[in-house]
């Protein structure tokens, strides 16, 4: 989607994902999109994938990153001065897929507390687990926001 121009929206068929996906997030950085979401169809929306795909724009070519350590839906992604963090989501856990009845969220879900980083530029572009957050999140918004040296 093409919106520079509010008053004439262009939409277009771009090159397909390599892998099916659900619960995705999207990073646009230094004209490369980088995806990640995780349940599908394929695997009954219960096994997440840790794989991450990477859209260079310029050659309009999808090629795979390094995967996330924690595999997890409901993430969010943001970049933030040349990098990506991956932040929280769920797991599945085992199903009773002969259950009558919904389960509760907790029973069939492992809310995340993990802070991932990627930097694109680094030699070894690897997804590194920061430090736990304080409280577990899922399907939640975040937005970068840059402050002055002296606030961290």
């Amino acid at each position: 989607i093409d919106m520079t121009d509010m008053d004439n929206i262009q939409y277009s068929w771009n090159p397909n994902l390599l892998d099916e996906r659900g619960d995705i997030d999207v990073v646009f950085m230094n004209d490369k999109a980088y995806v990640a979401g995780w349940y599908t169809h394929a695997n009954n929306y219960s096994e997440p994938f840790d794989s991450v795909e990477q859209l260079d724009v310029t050659t309009q070519q999808w090629s795979f990153v390094d995967n996330l350590n924690n595999g997890g839906g409901d993430q969010q992604y943001v970049g933030l001065n040349g990098k990506i963090f991956a932040i929280g989501g769920e797991t599945k856990l085992n199903q009773d897929s002969a259950a009558t009845e919904v389960p509760h969220l907790g029973e069939i879900s492992t809310i995340l507390d993990v802070v991932e980083v990627y930097d694109p530029n680094a030699k070894d572009n690897e997804w590194i687990v920061l430090e736990d957050m304080p409280q577990a999140l899922f399907r939640f918004a975040a937005a970068e926001w840059e402050t002055g040296e002296d606030e961290g």
